[in-house]
């Protein structure tokens, strides 16, 4: 595996990405507390024109001055990961993890968390002390993310919470 930062040329590589995934529990949060339900989805990729308006997030990222990550086997991309260049918060010391994808047959081989590292590092650089983190509500993500050490963020992105309402809106100490 090769884990490095793309060049602009090489962010709509992001569409190599499989997404494919069997949901069988979601989170959410009410009453300021976690709640996990029965729901399933069979998820064959990224609903239509998702995957587009992602890597056009990408660019703007990428042109704003953030950081892309990607992770490499045999020259094809089969994980990512962006982080924005932008201090939010009362703070000012969140930084927004953008997407985190790892493609299906590379789950569960520390892909996904070695993305993380770096986007933290990459976070720290920025000036950040915690990385926002507005995670997919399925089970297998938002436990993924919590044993990474991530919890509910204490401070609610209203802006991001606008974007991804449904989302699990969480933090990452740095």
């Amino acid at each position: 595996m090769e884990y490095r930062v793309l060049e602009r040329d090489e962010l709509d590589k992001f569409m190599e990405i499989d997404r494919s995934e069997v949901i069988e529990h979601i989170y959410y949060y009410r009453d300021g507390r976690l709640e996990l339900e029965e729901e399933f989805y069979d998820m064959k990729g990224f609903p239509p024109g998702e995957q587009e308006a992602l890597l056009q997030r990408q660019y703007k990222i990428y042109d704003a001055g953030g950081t892309v990550i990607g992770c490499f086997n045999k020259g094809k991309l089969v994980g990512i990961t962006s982080v924005e260049n932008k201090l939010r918060g009362k703070t000012r010391n969140y930084i927004k993890m953008d997407v985190l994808f790892v493609s299906s047959s590379f789950r569960g081989h520390g892909v996904a968390k070695r993305l993380v590292e770096l986007a933290c590092e990459a976070a720290r650089n920025f000036g950040g002390t915690k990385l926002y983190i507005s995670a997919t509500p399925s089970e297998n993500t938002v436990n993924f993310y919590f044993s990474l050490g991530s919890r509910v963020a204490e401070e609610i992105d209203e802006e991001l919470l606008k974007l991804e309402p449904e989302d699990i809106h969480l933090e990452l100490p740095l």
